[in-house]
């Protein structure tokens, strides 16, 4: 459970919590330690050590044990899309037919178009279409 960083700071002091508290604010972040982590004699306990986080769901299971704290992080792994691979074959490709093939392309007709974007997919496809008839 998340606590409020008013909650956390309690035992402190207000001029010794309000930069603590200010960086929490600005960043918009949250403590994650919701017990003392430091007892001293006089009997009073502080809370020294935290962990400050943006997004406080990729932690769990936050504790203190003897003065230490300690978390887990969540894992999480994105969910990927299978690609598809295209490959060519080139066991029959004829360096020759394909130097002569690719002499011919007409690439000048892309330059009827203003816009370089047009002008460079047209001499990709083109081109393409060269290699996948030759490989």
């Amino acid at each position: 459970m998340l606590l409020n960083f008013d909650h956390v700071f309690d035992t402190l002091t207000p001029s010794k919590s309000k930069p603590l508290k200010h960086i929490l604010e600005t960043f918009c972040m949250t403590n994650l330690v919701n017990k003392p982590t430091c007892y001293t004699k006089n009997g009073n306990p502080s809370c020294i050590g935290v962990i400050l986080t943006n997004p406080p769901k990729l932690f769990c299971n936050t504790t203190v044990i003897n003065c230490l704290v300690v978390s887990s992080l969540r894992e999480q792994q994105p969910i990927t899309k299978n690609k598809q691979a295209i490959f060519r074959s080139y066991k029959n490709f004829d360096e020759y037919d394909f130097n002569k093939d690719l002499s011919r392309v007409p690439f000048h007709v892309a330059h009827i178009f203003d816009d370089v974007d047009d002008i460079y997919y047209v001499h990709e496809s083109l081109l393409k279409d060269i290699i996948n008839e030759h490989a």
